[in-house]
């Protein structure tokens, strides 16, 4: 173990005892929304620690449904913890969440201030990809007015032609490239911003992604990985822990994409996408559904126009 590196000094190095029990102590905080269960899944597959998980996504409201997230109403920080903490690994959240944030720009006032000079952070944007369906939920303003609009007083059976002959524009492509160029400049803030705090890591998906879109499938949904990308942030938390002794996953992608009691939806494919990006693969438990977007997109022209 590089102990340097991950910032524990105290490790008994005197025989492979020790060196589990110690391994037994080390205390990982994943501070996330529900796609840290993913990251608990495949990082306990390779190395033994404590891990304390909090689920931020509804940090925003505040609210007690579902029942175990994270609320100001019954939680308080848990700063105990956090002192004791080795490596804590967290999604960026904004500095509207004050306390809870990972914000650098409010770094002295947050949730990090109560992390030990010695403790391993590393960071991550939340992963987002819309560009895989040609609709998603919620609709967003820019897409009823480029999409649908154009489809205002057509008839149904127009407008069925349409999407069979596959000339409804949807923006797949031009969507892939927002989805990377936000993650891309999210991250850049988040590096920036600790860019002198040498035990302070931002990892990404971002050449994953690129590199494997076209030959399988990386999303559930939207804002749901596949065990395919939580493989390879794994991989790179390992890299940065550098624990002797610990492999990392090889050929990611050659098991399965779904993985044990980690949520993950199920949105159809569709054929607008496999043409958009001349996909490869073709998953047996994912199902093209193309009367599912035709009759979503009827519902949404005459909802919203």
């Amino acid at each position: 173990m590089n102990l340097e590196k991950v910032g524990l000094t105290n490790y008994p190095k005197e025989n492979i005892y020790s060196y589990y029990i110690y391994m037994q102590s080390l205390n990982v905080v994943l501070w996330m929304d529900c796609r840290g269960g993913g990251i608990e899944y495949f990082l306990k597959q390779k190395i033994s620690c404590k891990v304390y998980k909090y689920e931020v996504h509804e940090l925003g409201r505040f609210n007690e449904s579902p029942p175990g997230y994270l609320t100001e109403k019954t939680h308080n920080l848990p700063i105990e913890i956090l002192k004791k903490c080795d490596v804590f690994i967290y999604q960026f959240l904004d500095k509207k969440f004050l306390k809870y944030s990972t914000d650098p720009d409010i770094k002295d006032n947050n949730i990090l201030a109560y992390l030990n000079k010695d403790c391993i952070k590393i960071g991550m944007h939340g992963t987002y990809m819309d560009c895989f369906w040609p609709i998603t939920s919620p609709i967003k303003p820019d897409q009823v007015d480029r999409i649908f609009a154009p489809l205002k007083g057509k008839s149904t059976a127009e407008i069925i032609k349409l999407y069979n002959n596959n000339e409804i524009n949807f923006f797949l492509k031009e969507r892939f490239e927002n989805n990377i160029e936000y993650t891309l400049s999210r991250e850049n803030k988040w590096k920036d911003g600790f860019e002198t705090d040498t035990n302070h890591h931002i990892i990404s998906s971002v050449k994953f992604v690129k590199n494997n879109y076209k030959k399988t499938r990386l999303f559930f949904t939207h804002c749901h990985p596949t065990a395919y990308i939580f493989i390879d942030q794994v991989n790179q938390i390992l890299e940065l822990l550098n624990i002797d002794g610990i492999t990392l996953y090889d050929d990611i992608c050659s098991g399965s994409m779904v993985y044990p009691n980690i949520p993950s939806g199920n949105w159809p494919d569709s054929k607008y996408v496999g043409i958009a990006f001349d996909t490869k693969f073709k998953a047996d438990n994912i199902k093209i559904n193309e009367q599912y977007y035709i009759n979503l997109l009827i519902k949404i022209i005459n909802n919203y126009l």
